[in-house]
C-alpha cells in the first residue's frame, strides 16, 4: 500500500514537473535507508521494552516529537550556528536528512552529514533489544 501511494507521487510529479533527477540517487538512498533503519530500530526497542514499561507511551511522545521538529527537515543544517550544530550534531535523523538532501540536490553539499551517527544509534538500540530479549528468560519462543 505505502509502495503505491509512493507510485503514485513519483508518477504526479513527473506528469506535473518532469521526471524526478536525483544529484546522486546512491547517496540520496543511503539517506533513505538510514533514516528506515533508525525507524525500524526505535520501533523495535519500544515494541520490545514497550510491554515491560507500563509509560514507554509517554516517554516515546516526549522524545520523538522534538526528535523529528530539530531532525533538519523543516531547515537546511549548513545553515545553523555552529553553536547549534554542535548539540544537534547528535540526532541521527539530521544527518540521515542531510545525507538525502546532499544526494538529492545540485550543489549542496552537508558541512556535518556523517552516515556513521545514524550507524551507532542503529546498532544501540538494536544491541539494546537483544540484550533486553536474552535477559528476559527466552519468554518470546
Amino acid at each position: 500500500m505505502v509502495v503505491s501511494y509512493g507510485g503514485g507521487l513519483l508518477l504526479g510529479n513527473a506528469l506535473l514537473f518532469g521526471p524526478l533527477h536525483l544529484d546522486d540517487p546512491l547517496r540520496a538512498l543511503s539517506g533513505l535507508v538510514l533514516a528506515w533503519g533508525l525507524g525500524c530500530a526505535a520501533g523495535a526497542f519500544l515494541a520490545g521494552f514497550g510491554g515491560r514499561q507500563g509509560g514507554i507511551e509517554r516517554f516515546a511522545a516526549l522524545f520523538f516529537r522534538p526528535l523529528f521538529w530539530i531532525s533538519g527537515v523543516f531547515f537546511v543544517a549548513n545553515e545553523l550556528p555552529q553553536r547549534l550544530i554542535g548539540w544537534l550534531r547528535w540526532n541521527p535523523l539530521l544527518h540521515a536528512a542531510e545525507i538525502m538532501r546532499s544526494g538529492s540536490f545540485a550543489g549542496y553539499e552537508s558541512t556535518i552529514a556523517s552516515p556513521l551517527v545514524p550507524v551507532v544509534f542503529i546498532l544501540l538500540l538494536s544491541l539494546a533489544v537483544l540484550s533486553g530479549g536474552s535477559a528476559s528468560g527466552g519468554e518470546h519462543g
